[in-house]
């Protein structure tokens, strides 16, 4: 049965029958309950294309917004939604979405929308920031030079994805070299040699203010 090939009516090629999607409606006839099967003359990649198209229209945009706002007036539904985003799989995949042109250019088109905002926001985290590393004993301080040797012994890789690290050009960008606290200061870590390690942005955000556990070095460098 599932070598029986059928042709989709919108790209005219013949597929095979997984190509099409099969839909299961619950209905009533005489008092009684049964499941109505109907398969799809339009293949997936097919219906894929036209979904898209779809909203990216005026009109795909306000029932998009609709069915947002049915869904979030649900508690359940929210509740469900939530759950699931900081699940390790939503937590996976938000990560991805993150390293994507999209998700990047949309961070810069909103940092631009909300400049005012977005810089309360760094001054107030930079703040935060030296006000916890006050809390570290000044002759365990990371220094400059002691940071530059720990990123030579990872070869400016990221400790956590391996992924090459680089220093110029956008602050955003998913493998700019950032540091990481792996204990994080919020968490009671010190801003020590031992408690950082080079990350790239992606795993930095994404890691927040969780303990995770870093590669070994690449290379033996004495501080």
């Amino acid at each position: 049965m599932q070598d029986e090939l059928i042709e989709c009516v919108q790209c005219h090629t013949l597929k095979s029958l997984d190509s099409f999607h099969l839909r299961r409606r619950h209905r009533i006839r005489n008092g009684e309950p049964y499941i109505y099967e109907h398969r799809s003359v339009v293949c997936r990649t097919c219906e894929h294309s036209q979904r898209k198209s779809y909203g990216q229209t005026d009109a795909g945009k306000i029932s998009r917004h609709k069915q947002h706002e049915k869904t979030w007036a649900d508690p359940e539904k929210r509740a469900k939604i939530n759950a699931y985003w900081k699940s390790e799989h939503g937590k996976e995949v938000r990560y991805r979405y993150n390293k994507t042109e999209k998700a990047i250019a949309r961070g810069k088109r909103y940092r631009a929308e909300h400049i005012e905002e977005t810089r309360a926001n760094w001054a107030r985290a930079r703040i935060l920031r030296a006000e916890a590393i006050e809390k570290t004993p000044r002759r365990l301080r990371l220094t400059e030079r002691q940071w530059r040797i720990i990123v030579k012994r990872y070869n400016q890789r990221c400790a956590y994805c391996g992924i090459d690290l680089i220093t110029t050009g956008d602050p955003h960008q998913s493998n700019y070299l950032t540091m990481d606290h792996i204990i994080p200061i919020s968490q009671g870590g010190w801003d020590t040699k031992w408690n950082v390690t080079p990350s790239c942005n992606g795993c930095n955000e994404r890691k927040g203010v969780q303990i995770w556990t870093p590669r070994e070095p690449e290379r033996e460098i004495r501080f």
